[in-house]
């Protein structure tokens, strides 16, 4: 199992650094298509990679760590199994809440028990107990594609670069992918990255 997902990686590695220099569009539409072939097995192990090289990264005064619950259909990064090593170590889960009419996101405290699909098939928490941004020690960051100036590719709405930028902690991306050499349509508002954690390296 764990050939089959280094082999897989080492092929999207070599495919993704080929690309060199695009624009967000060309990439998220790239890697769209590249994650949407990734397998269950795939995503299972990757993802276990990545929440251990997370933990890693983290010191013992980061606490508030807000975490991104994963759109299983858009295959992203399974962070529960991170949830669960983070929690393992006594650090306080933090989740967000999408408010589309205003295209913010507001933290509140992880529960399990108190999370819901959201009509736009997102998880997410509801009645409980919001937490404050300027408290966050580190934020994980969801995203299609990062390059190596650490700006990132999501889905192109917005919501991630407004959030991270009243955010004064870390933040740290996570991806099944390597970084690729440039974005090149970067802008003022785009909130770059501190570090990318993949499966394969970090």
């Amino acid at each position: 199992m764990k050939e089959s997902f280094f082999n897989y990686a080492t092929k999207i590695n070599s495919e993704t650094k080929t690309l060199q220099v695009a624009s967000k569009k060309y990439y998220r539409n790239h890697c769209l298509q590249k994650r949407s072939s990734l397998t269950p097995q795939d995503i299972e192990l990757g993802s276990y990679a990545i929440a251990k090289n997370v933990c890693k990264y983290l010191s013992r005064s980061e606490h508030n760590i807000h975490v991104f619950l994963p759109i299983t259909s858009k295959n992203e990064v399974d962070t529960y199994p991170l949830i669960q090593m983070l929690s393992a170590q006594s650090k306080q889960i933090i989740v967000s809440k999408t408010y589309w009419k205003t295209k913010t996101m507001q933290p509140y405290i992880y529960n399990p028990e108190k999370i819901r699909i959201s009509r736009q098939g997102i998880p997410e928490p509801y009645d409980g107990i919001s937490f404050a941004i300027e408290k966050l020690d580190v934020v994980i960051v969801p995203l299609l594609i990062s390059d190596n100036q650490g700006h990132r590719v999501g889905y192109g709405k917005g919501f991630y670069d407004r959030f991270l930028a009243k955010c004064s902690c870390r933040l740290i991306g996570v991806n099944f992918f390597p970084p690729v050499k440039l974005i090149n349509d970067v802008n003022k508002h785009d909130i770059t990255l501190d570090y990318l954690i993949t499966p394969l390296n970090s």
